[in-house]
């Protein structure tokens, strides 16, 4: 069960949910209920009452994942084991009733994983430019597709549409995507869940130069364990799936602290 700190459990609660309002008529029997079933599920501390449980139920419930985008590669790679990796990866998320928010496209490991969750009866939502439909590169079947315009734009949509993310093995492009949505946690531009799925130790360098970053002080202790990182699907699943990020102010240096 996940513990929920009183540090400014009021203010920070509505200040982060909109849908939090002022009334304070009783809850009806139904919400009691919702709220009875959410405390069995998470240990709140006795400081919380009132309206502060409504506000902690609606902003957890909120953040529910519900849908995942998944950075993979547009190829196979060196080993046919990437394309099983990611075709698991698309059935794990299917049986879970995770939609998956992707590239769109047909080819490499992407294709792999959407082919695999639709096969299993899973819902997939591919972000694509124009222009790569146009070159054929968008695969056919999905549940939905979303064209845009641009590069930008599909990192943007994808990034509105998922409650999570996870990068499977890929090239550049699958680096950048991760890294960059890894950066709008570090600062607080989304609250999400961010992972690896290291299969077959493809990150394991990425992993070492990320704790090369903390022990050098460019990436503080507390970002650098806010990505998840696993070689197993269901277990980086059960990870991203209990995470509730908070956020932590990224420290600003306006001297350097250490002698020459």
């Amino acid at each position: 069960m996940r513990n929920v700190s009183c540090e400014g459990q009021a203010g920070g609660f509505i200040s982060q949910c909109s849908q939090v309002g002022t009334s304070s008529a009783p809850l009806s029997l139904w919400g009691a209920g919702l709220l009875l079933q959410f405390a069995a599920n998470l240990r709140v501390p006795p400081c919380v009452t009132g309206l502060a449980w409504l506000e902690i139920w609606i902003v957890t419930r909120s953040r529910t994942m519900s849908r995942i985008c998944v950075y993979s590669g547009s190829s196979f790679g060196a080993s046919p084991e990437y394309a099983a990796v990611a075709a698991a990866f698309g059935l794990a998320c299917a049986r879970r009733g995770l939609t998956i928010v992707y590239g769109g496209g047909s080819v490499g490991l992407m294709g792999a994983l959407a082919d695999a969750a639709l096969a299993a009866g899973g819902e997939v939502i591919g972000v694509i430019p124009r222009a790569m439909i146009a070159e054929e590169r968008a695969h056919k079947s999905l549940t939905e597709l979303i064209p845009v315009e641009t590069m930008h734009e599909r990192k943007q949509r994808m990034a509105q549409l998922a409650n999570a993310f996870v990068a499977l093995p890929g090239g550049i492009g699958t680096l950048e995507e991760v890294i960059e949505i890894f950066t709008w946690l570090q600062l607080g531009l989304h609250l999400k869940p961010v992972g690896l799925l290291n299969a077959r130790g493809f990150y394991d360098l990425l992993v070492q130069f990320l704790a090369h970053m903390r022990d050098e002080q460019f990436l503080t202790s507390k970002h650098h364990s806010m990505l998840a990182v696993s070689t197993d699907a269901e277990a980086l699943l059960d990870r991203l799936t209990s995470t509730m990020h908070v956020h932590v102010p990224k420290p600003v240096s306006h001297a350097a602290t250490n002698a020459a």
